[in-house]
């Protein structure tokens, strides 16, 4: 192959995987003032807050995305073992959302029936935004995975369709709730449903795409003695990464207020902006 074929290629895919990250920034900053217009930078602030837990998804997942990743690219002409590493990959997953999705909706249960249920932003009750976050956690995973399934067996233009859906979205289908109701309960509440949607989306399109099925299986051998010691220090590096670009945010929402957050996410959000696109074409 020539030097501007592998110049072409690589042009075509530094661009195709960044596409969706690059959208994505572009429209939440247009819509950022939308939403401060309709909401106030209390409410702003909080969708903010929302935002950064449901990130938080890397801190529990054990590494499962990045590991089934590479699993699936290292195992496509074993087809056998590629459909074990799926099988065992949605699994765990299941599991560990689950799990995390009931820890979390029961601890923000306890904390309204024990401490308060003054609404959160003068809006949205405890209990229903944690809820919406552990519901949100959990089904970021699957979505997660459906990518993972795509780029894992090289099928770049429908991960980056997929990614740019779903993150340019998001942030629109939050600023057309803004506008009609003003409210950002309803606002966190259709961020909470279209993740799960998204997630269900995602996960049907990866499998017909790449003509693997989705299954669940109990033979975790293989995950535990292979994928497992390779997911724990990418979830060591996840958690170290979450804890490097979101812990500020929690420091601002807890020692100042939702609206000093709102100021700082929307800087934040610019400086994130002007890196992103590298970042993500570069991986």
């Amino acid at each position: 192959m020539l030097p501007t074929e592998n110049f072409r290629r690589l042009a075509l895919l530094f661009s195709t995987n960044a596409a969706g990250t690059l959208l994505g920034q572009i429209t939440l900053i247009i819509t950022i003032p939308i939403q401060l217009r309709f909401l106030g930078t209390e409410q702003f602030g909080l969708i903010a807050l929302f935002n950064a837990f449901v990130v938080a998804s890397t801190l529990v997942d054990a590494g499962i995305g990045p590991t089934a990743l590479r699993f699936i690219a290292r195992s496509e002409r074993n087809k056998i073992l590629l459909a074990h590493v799926v099988a065992s990959s949605i699994t765990v997953i299941s599991i560990i959302a689950t799990i995390t999705a009931a820890t979390i909706i029961g601890g923000g249960l306890i904390y309204s029936l024990k401490i308060s249920n003054e609404p959160l932003a003068g809006s949205i009750k405890p209990w229903l935004f944690v809820l919406c976050i552990g519901l949100s956690i959990a089904t970021s995973m699957f979505a997660s995975f459906g990518l993972s399934m795509l780029r894992g067996l090289r099928h770049y233009r429908q991960f980056a369709i997929v990614e740019s859906l779903n993150r340019t979205a998001t942030p629109i289908i939050i600023t057309i709730t803004a506008i009609y109701t003003k409210d950002v309960k309803l606002c966190i509440v259709a961020s909470c449903a279209w993740s799960a949607l998204i997630a269900a989306l995602t996960l049907v399109y990866a499998s017909n795409k790449t003509r693997l099925k989705i299954r669940f299986t109990l033979n975790l051998r293989f995950f535990k003695r292979r994928m497992f010691n390779f997911g724990r220090w990418v979830w060591i590096q996840s958690i170290a990464a979450y804890l490097g670009s979101q812990i500020d945010r929690f420091v601002v929402a807890g020692f100042l207020s939702l609206s000093a957050l709102a100021a700082y996410s929307i800087a934040m959000s610019i400086a994130n902006a002007l890196v992103a696109a590298v970042t993500s074409g570069g991986g």
